[in-house]
């Protein structure tokens, strides 16, 4: 970003501003320069908690329709408004996963717990595939099996989980048995 500096014969004039857009552009400043707290800048702006679960879904219905570029696109201003906000840490953890992008995927799922009031199997069953799917199994098993501690028997996450986890467990077995 260029800055303008003082020029004494320089003849741009600064054009007037009011005293309201003056404070609301100090406020948007410090929020962004500062992040000092989490929705800070949401709240500076007037953008209350419907509009940002407005563009999560409008986020989600890109996702579900492989637009990966544009939903991402949505979830960076989600989160730059609001970045402790855990579903779109959650949508950009699949759009990894759908690109085989395995350690970007579980980064994302990763501050999606952290930042979720209540982790579902869901969650921790996606991080445990990520997991799996970038060669860390035993990080994996105990994602799956947090999952699986979540869950509901007929839950399809808790299902999703048992049998990933099943599969690790074979594989690994194979894996020693060789040795």
């Amino acid at each position: 970003m260029k800055h303008r500096t003082e020029n004494p014969e320089s003849t741009d004039t600064i054009p007037p501003m009011d005293t309201e857009e003056r404070r609301l552009l100090e406020e948007v400043a410090a929020a962004v320069a500062e992040e000092s707290r989490p929705g800070q800048l949401r709240e500076v702006l007037g953008i209350d908690e419907g509009v940002l679960e407005a563009m999560e879904g409008y986020a989600h219905d890109l996702y579900r329709h492989g637009r990966f570029e544009r939903a991402g696109t949505i979830i960076e201003g989600i989160l730059a408004l609001d970045h402790t906000r855990y579903y779109p840490y959650l949508l950009v953890g699949d759009i990894a996963l759908q690109q085989g992008e395995w350690s970007d995927g579980a980064r994302c799922f990763e501050a999606a717990i952290n930042f979720c009031d209540d982790p579902t199997p869901m969650l921790f069953g996606k991080l445990g595939e990520a997991y799996v799917r970038d060669g860390e199994f035993q990080k994996s098993i105990t994602c799956l099996t947090r999952a699986i501690e979540l869950g509901e028997t007929d839950d399809k996450y808790t299902k999703r989980s048992r049998a990933l986890l099943e599969t690790i467990i074979e594989s690994v077995g194979e894996v020693a048995s060789e040795n």
